[in-house]
């Protein structure tokens, strides 16, 4: 098992893997474009200063799993860095294990060297929430938000 930041060679397995987590999480009522997220992908490889993406490697060389986010600035403390989360997430069949660990360790690393001073996760695709929040709490992680949802539209976008 390795865990490594992504390269180009990647973008086309953390699509796929991105399209697995689609399928079950509460994303899935919305459409899944493919071309934005190869182009997104591949922009976030690119840029390793703002992006950090993250891929874990399988025996067989597959991957497996992936964290990504990207740093920005604090709303209220415009010089504080945070590193926010777009994509966390471990194929179903590799979940039990220490990957999700050692990718989390990889990107709280990224964060840091890239100058961060907060990082935040958001649990968002509704997959095992529960289970979620015991992992995060037990990488020393505190609940500090809830989000809210309501539909406008029954349009997917």
């Amino acid at each position: 098992m390795t865990v490594r930041a992504a390269n180009k060679d990647d973008v086309e397995a953390v699509v796929d893997l991105g399209k697995v987590m689609h399928g079950e999480s509460v994303f899935a009522k919305h459409d899944f474009d493919r071309d934005h997220l190869l182009s997104y992908t591949a922009h976030a490889i690119a840029n390793p200063d703002s992006f950090g993406l993250f891929v874990n490697e399988d025996s067989s060389g597959e991957i497996n799993g992936v964290v990504g986010g990207y740093l920005a600035p604090h709303y209220f403390a415009p010089n504080a860095k945070i590193a926010y989360d777009f994509l966390t997430y471990i194929h179903p069949s590799s979940r039990g294990g220490i990957a999700a660990v050692r990718l989390m360790k990889r990107y709280e690393k990224w964060a840091k060297k890239a100058g961060a001073c907060e990082v935040s996760f958001g649990v968002s695709a509704g997959i095992n929430n529960e289970r979620a929040e015991k992992f995060y709490c037990g990488l020393g992680y505190k609940q500090s938000a809830i989000i809210f949802k309501k539909e406008i539209s029954n349009v997917r976008r």
